[in-house]
């Protein structure tokens, strides 16, 4: 079973990415979200997706923290439950960390574009740009901020958010680097071309079709068990 969500197209885990979205937009309890956190932690530590994304997602820490407790204080001072808003408010948090995970470290940025065989090449090329420089500035943020720890000038959280905004810049650099490359690449394809070819067509396969089957199955039992 483990690795399965490699051998998952990008077409499936929207699907599941979808149904998740819509039912725990209709379904606002924090119970309910808390199942289906539950089920996505699950998915990410049986599906492959790998222990370092712990350690990547690590400087969202002070966000986790800031934004429920900040719910909370709005809700206590209007006379609501700032309990149930904390917890309801961190839980939704760290799933969407969780279905980011799923998606980012187990699917290829090629992949994405190849699922969108239908669509607009213009459309579907973006679109893969697009999640191709989301990862690349991931693993990139992690590169600076690794090289500040290196020079002994990011020893903790303290440090990291004195230095966030030198961090934000250097992104900035690498992202204007990367897009100039992007664009030469492009311009020496011949982008806009009238004709457009694949190397290959993902298309949606057994795998896929269990696991949005076996999401749509665990998303109803949760939702009959907190009896929405």
């Amino acid at each position: 079973m483990r690795g399965f969500l490699l051998k998952s197209t990008p077409l499936g885990k929207l699907a599941v990415l979808m149904s998740i979205a819509v039912t725990t937009t209709m379904i606002r309890d924090v119970y309910f979200s808390a199942l289906v956190l539950l089920y996505v932690a699950s998915v990410d530590a049986l599906g492959g997706v790998p222990r370092r994304a712990l350690r990547d997602v690590a400087p969202l820490a002070p966000l986790l923290v800031g934004l429920p407790t900040t719910n909370a204080l709005v809700a206590w001072i209007r006379g609501g439950e700032p309990v149930a808003v904390f917890a309801y408010t961190l839980t939704m948090l760290v799933l969407l960390l969780s279905l980011s995970a799923m998606v980012a470290y187990t699917t290829n940025p090629d992949d994405v574009v190849y699922s969108l065989y239908r669509v607009s090449p213009a459309f579907a090329l973006m679109a893969g740009l697009a999640y191709n420089t989301l990862y690349y500035l991931l693993y990139r943020a992690r590169d600076v901020v690794d090289a500040y720890r290196a020079r002994g000038l990011v020893r903790g959280w303290a440090d990291y958010l004195r230095r966030l905004h030198l961090v934000a810049v250097s992104l900035l650099r690498l992202g204007a680097l990367r897009a100039e490359t992007l664009a030469f690449v492009l311009e020496m394809r011949g982008f806009n071309s009238p004709h457009r070819t694949y190397w290959r067509e993902v298309r949606a396969g057994r795998t896929d079709a269990v696991f949005v089957g076996a999401t749509l199955a665990y998303l109803a039992a949760a939702a009959l068990a907190v009896g929405a």
